[in-house]
């Protein structure tokens, strides 16, 4: 396997080189590396769209499903910086991490958009809140399919360094 400085590199190469090798699996649900890395990049181009650049926050509340490692994968791909929060964490507890980490945007489930909503209503500096399965709402709260269906992968390349921050815990 030949060497690789960033994530978004290392599934770009995992990507072309075993596009059609499973690299997840939920529930009876294979994913490939390619279903993988296309729809990272479509996330990655919507949230660079909203203005979400290299090292600003996205804090990701949610339990273990497909779209944590999409939105893991999109944020690192544009250079900004994971902010996974326990999904076990009540609302006061997530307010406070997205609160202190200076979190734009808060990628949840819809079990936790209500909570979400109130620390969105309470925190200056969480601009969007993107939930998997959300209901037509106001404009920043997003539906995360929604949200990525009418872009393109991301084509924009945004220099990174290895050394640079991926995730904040």
């Amino acid at each position: 396997m030949s060497k690789f400085n960033t994530l978004g590199e290392m599934l770009e190469k995992m990507a072309l080189r075993y596009p059609h090798r499973v690299a997840l699996i939920f529930g009876r649900k294979k994913i490939t590396y390619q279903q993988l890395l296309i729809t990272s990049e479509k996330l990655a181009h919507s949230l660079y769209n909203v203005g979400i650049r290299k090292g600003d926050k996205i804090s990701l509340w949610l339990p273990n499903c497909p779209e944590f490692v999409y939105s893991f994968f999109a944020v690192s791909r544009i250079g900004a910086i994971v902010c996974p929060i326990n999904s076990m964490f009540k609302r006061e507890e997530t307010k406070f991490i997205v609160q202190d980490s200076q979190t734009k945007i808060l990628i949840t489930s819809i079990d936790k958009l209500e909570q979400a909503e109130n620390i969105l209503s309470r925190v200056d500096n969480l601009k969007y809140i993107i939930s998997i399965k959300s209901p037509p709402r106001k404009d920043a709260i997003l539906d995360f399919y929604t949200f990525i269906d009418k872009v393109s992968p991301l084509k924009k390349r945004i220099p990174l360094m290895g050394e640079e921050p991926a995730e904040i815990i």
